[in-house]
């Protein structure tokens, strides 16, 4: 089942955020992440 108007939504934040701590890490830098996410999620 496909939705239109899916693809018009923004990401969210934490999905930005991710995706940059992703990036940076590749670089060769350390990430402290101090996020609290759901801890039932691994």
């Amino acid at each position: 089942m496909e939705f239109r108007r899916l693809g018009s939504l923004s990401p969210s934040v934490l999905t930005i955020i991710d995706t940059l701590k992703i990036e940076v890490r590749r670089a060769g830098e350390d990430v402290i992440d101090l996020g609290f996410r759901n801890p039932d999620l691994p």
